[in-house]
Formats: structure tokens, C-alpha cells, sequence
């Protein structure tokens, strides 16, 4: 319209009322821009704050913090080391964590599952976060009571099954050659193993002939030597009767079937040749695992069939397949019905006999279902699975154990007369917790503190009837002191909780993901576990969107930069062409306008 109109001017004077009313338009246009460029540069200011001083999580510290509130930097980490700040070096120092061992950390993240499953990672922390159910067990460093169980317990939502939850962590390794990790946002240590007790020796591994580090108890006369010498190489060169060749390997390793010490029966021999080259071993599941072989001919020479062999441990037989097959690679599946250390071999049948391989020899492991810590002949959901009152180390049935005190513990929704494991509760809902005590012995047993830890269940409720117990307003352990047992004698308490009117809608904690994760979770003997109905932004949260995009302050500034700049452009253009029509129009006037 602008080009329009100016155009046209020379030839049509009467143009000049309406560039007027264009020259008009175009400074409420100016204006109206104006307020927008100072509206933007204000929102970017606002913007600014919230990016370069973010907001607090208001459940970013839990009482089972190792340092309360974390570590997020190494120099923390290093003071926290250098202070013993709440006893931290005290802790690393018990799994063999030196002062270089931590300032040779690196920053990374851990996982605590890798396909659906359990990835082995063990946290430590400073409250019991669900018994044996959760793999937990007790350890005393010092004057600390430190309770380690696995890290994939901390999963809530759907992070419980599948790919799990990351933890941005500092990673090491203790002097022993150990990985641990240190999570950032609780200071937890975390390791693949439960720390030893007793002494630890360094033998020769009889089978790997490397010189290893193991416990004292562990030694094994068949396995291990406690002569050194014992793992020193004995190279001799013999003959590898198979690939025709001279080759130096260690005197025990010596089998007339593979070697010669002859060297003349390394002279070429006349083809054709045969060979077994490789088997490969691949777990497709706990129990099932699949087979891959492969061979050589040449000259002639030609297959004819496949034959596995699996052995147990015992060198038993559990399985003998032959396959009939002419090509150079087969497969096979195979489902074991036991766990246990197992060897497998090939033998490929060929037109120059039968045909096998230290390629063609391996072996795999079908690991146990989840065991009991305290006790490996039960499963960990057994009720029986349960420390000794008197000394968290041993099982509760344990010889060594002299009250054989049991303890377990149900939970009712009173409100809506039923198991309250079975469905979620809801507000305002009353859900009655009794917990039980036998004493199974042949003695009259004396339980020292018959309590009960509510905290995760008063995150979202009240308690509405102490059924006789006392509540310590810190720990929140509800507690009845010290009970006397006859052998037999069996005795029940009573509590009643009962949820808040409103939900709460907090986030979860930080540090300790199982804080206000929409269950109540809480261990005597067994672990209860009650669902909570929260309103729809803990929903959101824990299923559609586990957290929001990171995109940091380096987008976030972009982002307002460009909107800014926009903003900016369309200003100065509506002051750039007011400012052209005010020049046509005082020429094309000759100044009277």
C-alpha cells in the first residue's frame, strides 16, 4: 500500500489525503510496538532471574542422606572427606576409599536397571527403607547404623519396570580395584557388593593362574593355593596339533589331544582340513540361552552335523542335541531347568571325523532367583526372611541366634473394609496397621524395642489412634519398649492412620525418590506397601512426563534473544516508515504539511 500510494503521487495529488491517513495509521502502529518492545525486554528480564537462579526443590534433602542435602561439586566432596563431615570418611574408609581414591572420582551417571532388570547397584543410607523384601541389611561402621539395600528400590512410577531411573553420580574406585559410586543429590555410596567383614588374603586363582584378593573364609584348597608361585607361567613350545603350528603355552596346559611336544608333527600336512573355528554363547533370558557354531573346510573336506554338549558343574549331562546340518553355521535354543555354573562344547562332525576346539568350548551362568541375604534357602519374599533381634548379621532362625523372635505385620483399609495392599487409598480413608511377635524358641526371648517407623506413612496421613504406643516426634517411630515372650507366646499392637483430607500434591524428594512417591511404604518383619490416589499432577508426574525438557539457560536466552530481536525489528520498521511519510509529505507540501 506504501509503495502503492507514493508511486502514484506525481500524477494524482489527491493521494495526499490518504498518505494522511496512512501517515495516521502507521503512528498508533509505532506506538502499539513501542509498548510491545518494552513489555518483551521486560519478560526477558523476568526470565533471566528464574534461569540463572532456579528454583528449589521443596523435598530436596531426606534424614537418610548420608550428608544431609548432598554432594553436587568435588570440592564438596573433598571437604565432606577432609571434615569426616556426619562421619563420611569414616564410611568410605571401611570399603577401602583412600583420599586419592575420591579425587580421582569422575562425574557421571548410573543406572539402576539395564533391560527391565536388577543392575546390581546397593545403596546405603541411614533409615531402614523396607526389610528383606527390598534385599536390605544392617552394617554398624563405627557408631553409625548404615542400612544398604538395592538401588532399584528407589524406582517409583514406571521407572520400576523397564529402563529404570539415572542418578548423576561421582564414580570410582576403591584401592581393592572396587567400583563405587557417590549419588550427588544425597551423598549416598552406592557398590555392586556388600562390604566383607572378615580378612581378606591374596591367593592364586587356580583356574585363571592370577594372583586375586578374597576373603579369608572364602579359601577353597581346590580352587585357590595360598603359593604365589603357583600362578607363575611355565612356558614351554610345543605343537597345536590342530592349526599345524608351533606355539608357547604354559606346561599345565599341556593335553596330548591338542599338543604335540614333538616338533616334527607341526610339518604341513596334506589336505583337505576340517575345523571347528568358534561357539558362541548368548542369554536370551535367565534360563534360555541360544548357541552359534561355526567351521572351516577346505579342499574338500565337507560337514556333515552339529553336536552340543551342556554340562552342570558336576560334569553331569543335561543336554546332548545333534543337529544335521552341511553348512558352515548353526544354532540351537536351549532352556536349562536349573541355575548354575555350566559348560558347553561343539563337536562338528565332518567328512574327517569329529571336529572340536578350545573355540568351541565355553561356558555360562544361569543365576539364582533373588535369595533371602540372611538365609540363601529361602526366596527374599519369605516371611521367614528376617534378621536376628539381637544381631542384624545373623537370620533370625540362625543357631547363633538365641530368640527366635518372628515378626510380621498386615495392614486393613478400615473405610473400605479390605486388604489395603489391594487397592489405592484415598483421602481421608483410615487404614489399620497390626503388627505381630511370636517367639519361636524353646526360651523365654526378651525384645528389646518393639517399634514400628511410620515416617513414609505420615508423609500422607495422620496417626488417629496410637493403639498404646508412644511416637517420637523425630525418628517417628511409633513404640510399645521392651516386650517379655514366653516360648510360643505370640503378641499383636494396633495403630490406626488415617490420610489428610487433601492429598498432597508435593514432589518427590530429591535425594530420596521414595519420598512422597504416592505409596506408603513401611517394614516390620514384612513390607506393606499401600498405594495412595493422588490428585493429577502427581499422576503427571510419575506417568506422562518424569520431568520437563533440559534445556538449560543457553536455550533460554537464545529463545528470548530471538523474540527480542523480532520484537525490535517491527519497532524500528513502523518508526522507519512514519519517519519516510513525514519526509513525502512535507516535499510533496512544500513544507505546508
Amino acid at each position: 500500500m506504501f509503495k502503492k500510494i507514493v508511486s502514484n503521487l506525481p500524477f494524482s495529488p489527491s493521494l495526499m489525503s490518504e498518505l494522511g491517513f496512512y501517515a495516521t495509521r502507521l503512528k498508533k502502529e509505532e506506538t502499539t510496538r513501542r509498548i510491545g518492545l518494552i513489555l518483551t525486554a521486560i519478560a526477558l528480564v523476568i526470565q533471566s532471574f528464574a534461569v540463572f537462579s532456579p528454583p528449589e526443590s521443596t523435598n530436596a534433602a531426606s534424614s537418610s542422606d548420608l550428608i544431609y542435602g548432598g554432594v553436587h561439586t568435588k570440592s564438596q566432596l573433598m571437604s565432606a572427606w577432609d571434615n569426616n563431615t556426619q562421619g563420611y570418611r569414616d564410611l568410605l574408609e571401611h570399603i577401602g576409599v583412600t583420599r586419592e581414591n575420591l579425587a580421582n572420582v569422575r562425574e557421571g551417571e548410573i543406572n539402576t536397571r539395564t533391560n527391565g532388570e536388577d543392575n546390581g547397584w546397593l545403596s546405603w543410607g541411614r533409615i531402614s527403607r523396607g526389610g528383606s523384601q527390598w534385599n536390605e541389611t544392617e552394617m554398624n561402621v563405627g557408631s553409625q547404623t548404615i542400612y544398604i539395600v538395592s538401588l532399584a528400590a528407589f524406582d517409583t512410577g514406571s521407572n520400576r519396570y523397564g529402563g529404570g531411573s539415572y542418578y548423576p553420580s561421582f564414580i570410582g574406585t576403591t584401592s581393592s580395584g572396587e567400583q563405587f559410586v557417590i549419588s550427588k543429590a544425597c551423598a549416598n555410596i552406592s557398590m555392586k557388593t556388600r562390604p566383607k567383614k572378615d580378612k581378606q588374603i591374596k591367593v592364586c586363582d587356580l583356574k585363571s593362574r592370577q594372583i586375586v584378593t578374597i576373603r579369608e573364609s572364602e579359601f577353597n584348597s581346590s580352587k585357590y593355593s595360598k603359593d604365589r608361585t603357583d600362578c607363575e607361567e611355565k612356558p614351554i613350545e610345543v605343537c597345536d596339533i590342530g592349526e599345524q603350528k608351533m606355539v608357547t603355552i604354559d606346561e599345565r596346559d599341556f593335553d596330548s589331544r591338542k599338543y604335540s611336544k614333538n616338533p616334527a608333527d607341526c610339518q604341513p600336512k596334506p589336505t583337505p582340513v576340517a575345523t571347528c573355528s568358534s561357539l558362541t554363547v548368548t542369554k536370551i533370558s535367565r534360563t534360555e540361552v541360544e548357541l552359534k557354531a561355526s567351521a572351516n573346510t577346505a579342499n574338500g573336506a565337507s560337514i556333515k552335523s552339529y553336536t552340543y554338549i551342556i554340562k552342570d558343574k558336576d560334569g553331569k549331562e543335561v543336554l546332548r542335541k545333534v543337529v544335521t546340518s552341511v553348512a558352515t553355521t548353526d544354532s540351537l535354543k536351549y532352556t536349562l531347568e536349573k541355575d548354575g555354573a555350566y559348560t558347553v562344547e561343539v563337536i562338528v562332525g565332518t567328512s574327517l571325523g569329529d571336529k572340536t576346539a578350545q573355540a568351541c568350548q565355553s561356558s555360562f551362568t544361569v543365576e539364582p532367583i533373588a535369595r533371602c541375604p540372611l538365609n540363601s534357602a529361602l526366596p527374599i519374599n519369605d516371611p521367614e526372611c528376617q534378621p536376628c533381634p539381637g544381631d542384624a548379621t545373623l537370620w533370625v532362625k540362625d543357631e547363633q541366634c538365641a530368640a527366635k523372635i518372628v515378626r510380621s505385620k498386615t495392614a486393613k483399609n478400615l473405610t473400605l473394609n479390605q486388604d489395603a495392599t489391594r487397592e489405592s487409598a484415598r483421602a481421608s480413608d483410615r487404614i489399620e496397621y497390626t503388627i505381630t511377635i511370636k517367639n519361636e524358641g524353646t526360651d523365654t526371648a526378651e525384645y528389646s524395642d518393639m517399634s514400628d517407623n511410620i515416617k513414609d506413612v505420615l508423609e500422607y496421613a495422620n496417626l488417629y489412634d496410637r493403639g498404646g504406643g508412644t511416637l517420637n516426634e523425630q525418628t517417628k517411630d511409633l513404640s510399645w519398649g521392651t516386650i517379655t515372650l514366653a516360648p510360643g507366646e505370640q503378641q499383636e499392637r494396633t495403630y490406626v492412620v488415617q490420610l489428610a483430607s487433601t492429598i498432597s500434591p508435593r514432589p518427590q524428594g530429591s535425594s530420596d525418590p521414595t519420598s512422597y512417591d504416592c505409596r506408603m511404604v513401611n517394614t516390620f518383619g514384612t513390607t506393606i506397601e499401600v498405594q495412595v490416589d493422588c490428585p493429577a499432577p502427581k499422576v503427571i508426574e510419575q506417568v506422562v512426563v518424569a520431568e520437563l525438557p533440559r534445556t538449560g539457560p543457553t536455550a533460554n536466552l537464545l529463545v528470548g534473544g530471538i523474540v527480542l530481536a523480532i520484537v525490535t525489528f517491527l519497532y524500528f520498521r513502523s518508526r522507519q516508515l512514519n519517519q519516510e511519510v513525514r519526509l513525502i509529505r512535507r516535499e510533496m507540501t512544500a513544507g505546508t504539511l
